[in-house]
């Protein structure tokens, strides 16, 4: 089997980074469940499918000698079932090949209990959360984190429209919680501003010809 040489990866990934827009090849497929006892060993666990839990995964370069640096090539957003079943498309063959999947998920006021286990292949196929203990200040600087998941400077790849809900989700959640401190009080400002913006009001113009005209004033 021959081996790729650095330049061949190097050249792969640059081809993946022009070519973000192909067929998707690398499909994931998972289950997100709740844990009702994340306390327990792992083989206790007790959990059951999760709907709509959000799973926002991206594909990033690992850095060697041909290339540094890394790079985000694609990032997708996905919602699970009614039978916690979630699908990501993910990016094409040659993006596949040179990154590394990693992702986040969020459900209101719940946090992952697999972070161990986050770099190992089931991962990717099973999401458990359980209820956050978090205080109201950790839990906002987790969200921060959900919110701005995906490739900086990159556009989400959203086959199914979700972002919006996404955000929502986060500003809805924010706006419940009561933080003590100065930063956490920030925190749930921006989450709720990027969930539900404001529009701009509306400018209502007047013709200048239906505007009233001053009264003469009478000569003395």
């Amino acid at each position: 089997m021959r081996i790729p040489t650095l330049a061949a990866l190097a050249a792969l990934a640059l081809l993946a980074i022009l070519l973000p827009l192909g067929p998707a090849f690398a499909e994931v497929r998972g289950v997100a469940y709740e844990l009702a006892n994340p306390k327990a060993p792992r083989a206790e666990w007790q959990r059951k499918p999760l709907a709509n839990a959000y799973v926002v995964m991206t594909w990033i370069t690992v850095p060697a000698p041909g290339h540094a640096t890394s790079s985000c090539l694609h990032a997708e957003i996905a919602r699970s079932n009614d039978k916690g079943e979630y699908v990501v498309e993910g990016p094409n063959l040659l993006a596949a090949g040179v990154a590394r999947a990693s992702f986040v998920a969020y459900a209101p006021g719940m946090d992952r209990v697999d972070w161990p286990f986050a770099g190992r292949p089931e991962a990717l196929r099973e999401i458990s959360l359980a209820r956050s203990a978090a205080s109201p200040d950790d839990r906002l600087m987790t969200m921060i984190i959900y919110d701005q998941a995906g490739c900086s400077g990159r556009e989400m790849h959203d086959p199914r429209n979700l972002m919006g809900a996404y955000r929502e989700a986060l500003a809805d959640e924010a706006k419940a919680l009561e933080p003590v401190t100065y930063g956490g009080k920030n925190m749930r400002q921006s989450l709720q501003a990027r969930g539900h913006p404001q529009k701009p009001p509306e400018l209502r113009i007047v013709p200048q010809g239906n505007a009233p005209r001053p009264e003469a004033s009478t000569p003395r």
